[in-house]
C-alpha cells in the first residue's frame, strides 16, 4: 500500500507531511508511466530508520517494476526504485547504533525513488567515510548480486567461467571478483563498442564479441581447450546454445536476467548426455535465505575490492526527479558507460 504518514512525534514533527518522489500510478512503459509527483512521507516502525535521499540508481529491475513484469508488483499508486544512499532522518524506538544523520546506503527496499523512504534498521548499511555517494548509491543491488551469484557458482581457482552481457554493471564487476578469486572469465559482449568498454574498465583478458560468426572456434581458443564450470546468461537466445557447448560435463547455464527479450535456449542433447543444468538465480530470493555471516563476508569483500581500486562503480549523469523523462533516456543509451543516478 501506499506510504502512510509520519505519526506525530518530536523527530516527525520536523519533516514535511508530503514528499517529492517519481510516482508509477499504472504499468506500462516505464517512459510513460512513471512521472514526478508527490507522495506521503512515510512513517517507520520501532525498528525501522527514515532516510532522507541522496542519490538513487536507475536498474534495469526498475524498468520491469515500472511495467509489471519483475516478481515484486507493487500496489499503486507507488514509488520505484530500491537502492540509494542518504542520511538518516529519524530512527524508530527499538534501534540501536544507528543515529540521525548518518550516512547509509540500502538495496532491496522499495520506494527510494523519494525524498524520504522507510528501511528496516537491520537492512542499512553505514558507509565508509572514504567511499563518495556515487558509488555508495550503487554499493549493494549490483555489485553484492554479482558476487553472491558467483559465490553460489562454487567455482575453484583456476575455473572458467562464461557470461554474457559483460560490459554491463553486473557482468564488469563478475569479472573483476572472479579474476579475485582466480577464476578465469570468458567476457561474451554484442558488439566492438562494447569491446572497447571493458578494455576501459581495466578487463583486458577473455574478451570476445558474439556478433562475429566465428566466436565460439575462438572461445575455445581463448580458454586453451579446457571447459567451463559455469555459464551466466543476461541476453537470452541462441548465444546460449554456444555458451552450453563450451561447459563442462555436469556444468550449469544460470539465468540472470533477460536484456535481449529472448528465452533461454539450449539443446536437449546437452540436457540429457552432458548433464548440463539450468537455472534461475534473483538475488532478492538469494539475500532472503543468506545468513547474515555470509552477507557481510560477501559486502567486505565488495568493499575491499572498490576501496583497492580493482572495482569501479562510474556514472554515465544524475538527474532530479523532475528530469525522470531525460534520465530514462539517457539510461537508454546503448553507448552509456556507467549508472544513471536520480535525485531529490
Amino acid at each position: 500500500m501506499p506510504p502512510q504518514p509520519l505519526p506525530d512525534s518530536s523527530q516527525a514533527a520536523k519533516l514535511p507531511p508530503t514528499m517529492h518522489a517519481v510516482v508509477l500510478d499504472e504499468f506500462g512503459a516505464p517512459e510513460k508511466v512513471l512521472h514526478p509527483g508527490t507522495m506521503p512521507t512515510p512513517h517507520i516502525g520501532a525498528d525501522q530508520v527514515l532516510v532522507r535521499t541522496l542519490l538513487a540508481p536507475i536498474h534495469n529491475h526498475h524498468l520491469w517494476i515500472a511495467r509489471g513484469e519483475y516478481g515484486i508488483r507493487p500496489a499503486l499508486p507507488a514509488v520505484d526504485g530500491d537502492e540509494a544512499v542518504g542520511t538518516i532522518a529519524a530512527v524508530g524506538k527499538n534501534v540501536k547504533g544507528l543515529s540521525v544523520g548518518q550516512r547509509v546506503a540500502c538495496a532491496r527496499i522499495a520506494g527510494t525513488w523519494a525524498q524520504y523512504f522507510a528501511a528496516p534498521a537491520s537492512a542499512v548499511v553505514p558507509v565508509p567515510q572514504w567511499m563518495g555517494d556515487e558509488t555508495a548509491a550503487q554499493l549493494l543491488s549490483m555489485p553484492m548480486s554479482a558476487l553472491m551469484l558467483l559465490d553460489s557458482l562454487r567455482l575453484r581457482s583456476g575455473d572458467w567461467l562464461i557470461h554474457n552481457g559483460a560490459n554491463g554493471a553486473v557482468g564488469k564487476a563478475l569479472a573483476v571478483m572472479a579474476r579475485a578469486r582466480g577464476i578465469h572469465t570468458l567476457n561474451l559482449v554484442r558488439s566492438q563498442k562494447a569491446l572497447e568498454e571493458l578494455v576501459e574498465a581495466g578487463i583486458t583478458e577473455g574478451n570476445l564479441s558474439t556478433a562475429e560468426p566465428d566466436w565460439p572456434q575462438e572461445a575455445e581458443k581463448i580458454m586453451g581447450g579446457r571447459t567451463a564450470g559455469a555459464a551466466v546468461d543476461e541476453i537470452g537466445g541462441p548465444v546460449d546454445v554456444g555458451m552450453a557447448n563450451l561447459l563442462r560435463e555436469g556444468g550449469a547455464l544460470v539465468s540472470f536476467g533477460a536484456q535481449g527479450g529472448q528465452p533461454v535456449i539450449i539443446s536437449p542433447a546437452d540436457l540429457i548426455f552432458r548433464g548440463i543444468t539450468v537455472r534461475g538465480f534473483w538475488a532478492t530470493r538469494e539475500a532472503r535465505s543468506m545468513p547474515p555471516e555470509t552477507k557481510k563476508r560477501l559486502l567486505g569483500e565488495v568493499l575491499g575490492l572498490l576501496q583497492s581500486g580493482q572495482l569501479k562503480l562510474p556514472v554515465a549523469g544524475i538527474y532530479s526527479f523532475d528530469q525522470i523523462t531525460q534520465a530514462l533516456q539517457a539510461n537508454a543509451q546503448s553507448a552509456r558507460n556507467g549508472k544513471i543516478l536520480l535525485k531529490p
